[in-house]
């Protein structure tokens, strides 16, 4: 039997409902029906404490299966709103708590990832950026059309509705990219 991969899609918007948590679903849902296993996870409701700052292996205290199924999983969807040209406060502590899956073992190396930002205004490519840096030291993968700044006020006017077409190719994209890693061993990449 063939064992499905899995997406886990990260939401750092502080409103349960929204933009970003309904293109990361969206996003989601484009995964399953390509094939992928998916789970979402909502960053505010794991009230993780501020990080610490110490580049420790010591993951937040009551955060253990999920920082599992980090290290196991086949991809990684960070959906965040732009927050004064920035990610999200609880999307930035988050990434900074995955330094704790950098120490020692770089779990994150090779896997791929996707990024989503919603913005009103500006700031979209901005807060790619700013999530990119630390995950491509991590060793994280960017594969083709793996970003997606959703600007709303752009979307209504986007030529060829660009925004929703290249959310599809994230998604599907996505998928592919855990096919084409799955022969690659962890580590085989040079450092």
């Amino acid at each position: 039997m063939v064992q499905k991969k899995l997406i886990l899609g990260f939401d750092g918007s502080p409103h349960k409902e929204g933009l970003c948590a309904g293109l990361l679903n969206k996003a989601l849902n484009i995964c399953k029906d390509n094939g992928a296993d998916t789970e979402y996870v909502k960053l505010i409701d794991l009230q993780l404490p501020v990080f610490h700052g110490k580049y420790t292996d010591d993951e937040p205290k009551g955060h253990k299966d999920l920082w599992s199924k980090i290290r196991n999983s086949d991809g990684l969807i960070f959906a965040t709103p732009v927050h004064w040209f920035n990610v999200s406060a609880s999307m930035k502590n988050f990434i900074d708590w995955l330094t704790t899956l950098e120490v020692g073992n770089f779990y994150l190396e090779g896997k791929p990832v996707a990024i989503l930002t919603t913005c009103e205004e500006d700031g979209g490519q901005k807060a790619i950026n700013d999530i990119t840096a630390p995950l491509m030291h991590h060793g994280a993968i960017f594969y083709p059309y793996s970003s997606l700044f959703f600007n709303i006020n752009m979307n209504k006017n986007s030529e060829n509705n660009w925004m929703n077409t290249d959310l599809e190719l994230l998604a599907k994209n996505m998928v592919k990219a855990t096919e084409l890693l799955k022969h690659s061993p962890k580590g085989g990449w040079g450092y």
